[in-house]
């Protein structure tokens, strides 16, 4: 997890890297608290058949987390920034540059400049547009509105 913990169950990004997706121009970090266990068995015991129907295709996601993550729950990123779309006030929002590698052993690394610092030469982050980026979120809000939204009846 990229992160720590501040105030009310809002993450608060550390350094300068970034997870998360561009939607329209507008990055989201989307680190919080996982979607947990718990939460599934809601949803297997909703009437909404795309809850249900997501339970069973949700089990192969949760074994790679609990391998890869040991964490039994999942992130939920795509989702996350679909809430930031529909309810932008769950987050918080900074500015700035974003790279994303593509050789080497830091390929896939998502990098983020946020400083204002201007560079005596044009360096790799010159002229670059800037991106929203979803600094902090309202972990418990952003699980509960998805999980209203899945257990809506169909």
């Amino acid at each position: 997890m990229i992160g720590e913990k501040s105030g009310a169950h809002q993450y608060k990004l550390q350094g300068s890297v970034v997870e998360g997706g561009v939607m329209d121009g507008s990055a989201t970090l989307t680190v919080f608290d996982p979607y947990v266990d718990a939460d599934m068995k809601k949803l297997e015991q909703s009437d909404s058949k795309y809850a249900r129907y997501l339970c069973k295709i949700l089990g192969l996601y949760f074994n790679y987390h609990k391998d890869a993550y040991f964490t039994k729950g999942v992130y939920l990123h795509d989702p996350a920034t679909i809430v930031a779309a529909v309810n932008p006030s769950l987050m918080t929002y900074t500015e700035g540059v974003v790279r994303v590698q593509t050789v080497g052993i830091t390929r896939g690394l998502t990098v983020f400049d946020n400083t204002k610092k201007r560079y005596g030469e044009i360096t790799a982050w010159s002229h670059k547009p800037t991106v929203k980026v979803a600094v902090t979120v309202d972990a418990p809000a952003v699980v509960e509105m998805i999980m209203q939204r899945l257990m809506m009846n169909d």
